[in-house]
């Protein structure tokens, strides 16, 4: 049914099935506990009619052959007859030839007389198994077995409505006294419908605060649906409101912000990629789009073709570049970049990179200085030297002639280090906080003039972060820069350079600036 679809429903009705069980068994128990005070009053009063049997026999002897014997000296037992009920509740039987007795304790008579309610019975067998007294209609009851004065005290026992106690006076009669329940336990009827009643109210009182109280418990999931729904949207700047940011849903909707607050800005740095991409590569394709038009729109001599030819060249090699870039990127974003795991000298792969970029440096009459012992870690060498050759690229781009970049490698804890320092041009605050951006250039002007796509950085701090490091800058205007890597070390080398480590094989990085 739709309605167990709900999670109020489920509340309510595991509230409900609680609640009923707890009131049942609550119920129950003080119904039990009545009746139980109830056999309990009926238990005294049979052992009040029992005891008093006993006082009296005791007091004026065993009765043999129908015979009151006499009390204490000085007493006499009242004579005559007793008198006969009509009703049958009052018998004295005659045995044997013997007539009833003429007299009888007065006392006796009017406590055998005392059952005035049918099912209530009073009898007394003689030692010898006859029937001496009885309030019944039966005179001729069979004596109870196993009922002896060893017996450890009176024998009571409830059966269906019915309470019997049996016991043996120390001379030898028996006495059994019956009692019907059924008047003692009839307000028990009463008692449970008033439990039932007030199980009732209390349960109905118990599901409508329930209710209440699972609505104002989940009207924040209401408050967290209409916001999702708003989202699906495409509105990514809506956030969760909660009363109290301490309670469960308020924890969770402090998650779920904290979330979109991140896909926002994810999402936000995919809409600014695209346009930047689409930014970059409108360029080399308007190039190209430009000299074949006008190459084609008439003859031309074929050093104008060969110079259109070049011109187009060199933008579909920026657009080569670009697009490499952005794909390198896209397979570090995914995961899909199969980085190697080889033992190698970081020392030695960015020595590899200083030695192909020398002579870029060597034109602008840039020094290099390095000071890098052996360190050895674990890692994809070709990836990280591309990682080392954007931080020299970039440091190239952005010092003055006759200036200086300086590579150390050092090793500081459980950390390799790379610096690359230079004293060009520097950045300020807002520059280095957004330095590693895709396609981020500080100088917009210099860096489309060189041809730089701006993901050099960008690619390079992939590169590090997947190796388990990060990456930092420091700089100040007109003071220079350095960037820091640091890598996990894999063991320290023993000796010089890089003998002994795994080489950096395979193709020439492509550098990306």
């Amino acid at each position: 049914m739709p309605f167990f679809n709900s999670i109020r429903w489920r509340l309510q009705l595991w509230h409900g099935l609680i609640l009923l069980a707890v009131l049942g068994g609550f119920g129950a128990t003080a119904w039990r506990m009545q009746r139980q005070r109830a056999l309990e009053t009926a238990k005294e009063r049979v052992l009040e009619r029992f005891y008093s049997a006993v006082r009296i026999m005791r007091q004026f002897g065993p009765l043999e052959g129908g015979l009151g014997r006499p009390g204490p000296p000085g007493e006499s037992p009242p004579r005559g007859r007793p008198p006969q009920r009509g009703d049958g509740a009052f018998f004295l039987p005659a045995h044997e030839g013997r007539e009833a007795p003429d007299f009888f304790l007065a006392e006796f008579q009017a406590m055998l007389q005392a059952d005035e309610l049918r099912g209530n019975f009073l009898t007394i067998w003689r030692r010898d198994g006859l029937v001496m007294a009885t309030t019944g209609t039966d005179h001729n009851l069979a004596k109870p077995e196993g009922v002896s004065p060893a017996s450890p005290g009176p024998r009571i026992e409830v059966e269906g409505p019915r309470m019997t106690l049996e016991a043996a006076t120390p001379p030898g009669e028996v006495i059994q006294v019956t009692r019907d329940l059924r008047a003692d336990l009839a307000p028990l009827e009463g008692t449970a419908w008033q439990l039932a009643a007030a199980g009732a109210g209390v349960l109905v009182l118990g599901l409508a605060g329930g209710w209440w109280a699972a609505g104002r418990s989940l009207r924040p999931l209401a408050a967290i649906s209409a916001t999702a729904a708003r989202l699906s949207a495409g509105n990514l700047a809506e956030r969760l409101q909660v009363r109290d940011p301490n309670d469960e849903l308020g924890q969770l909707a402090g998650v779920l912000n904290a979330m979109l607050g991140r896909l926002e800005a994810a999402f936000s740095q995919q809409t600014r990629f695209v346009s930047d991409a689409a930014h970059e590569l409108r360029t080399p394709v308007a190039v190209l789009l430009t000299q074949t038009q006008t190459a084609l729109r008439r003859d031309r001599s074929a050093e104008d073709y060969r110079q259109s030819l070049e011109v187009c060249q060199g933008a579909a090699g920026r657009m080569r570049q670009l697009i490499e870039s952005l794909l390198a990127l896209a397979r570090l974003d995914a995961g899909d970049q199969a980085l190697k795991q080889l033992r190698f000298d970081l020392a030695c792969a960015a020595r590899e990179q200083v030695d192909l970029l020398a002579p870029l440096a060597a034109v602008r009459g840039i020094a290099i200085h390095q000071e890098m012992p052996p360190r050895l870690i674990e890692g994809d060498p070709d990836c990280l030297g591309l990682a080392v050759a954007n931080l020299l690229t970039n440091a190239i781009h952005h010092t003055g002639a006759g200036g200086q970049i300086s590579l150390a490698v050092r090793q500081e804890g459980a950390e390799a280090v790379l610096e690359v320092a230079d004293n060009g041009e520097g950045m300020d605050a807002k520059s280095q906080e957004r330095i590693f951006d895709r396609f981020y250039r500080a100088d917009q002007s210099r860096s489309l003039a060189a041809g730089r796509t701006g993901l050099g950085l960008a690619i390079a701090k992939s590169i590090v972060e997947a190796h388990g490091g990060r990456i930092a800058v420091v700089s100040a205007l007109g003071q220079g820069s350095t960037f820091t890597i640091r890598i996990p070390i894999w063991g320290e080398v023993e000796g010089s350079s890089g003998a002994g480590f795994t080489a950096t094989s395979g193709s020439s990085p492509i550098h990306v600036s």
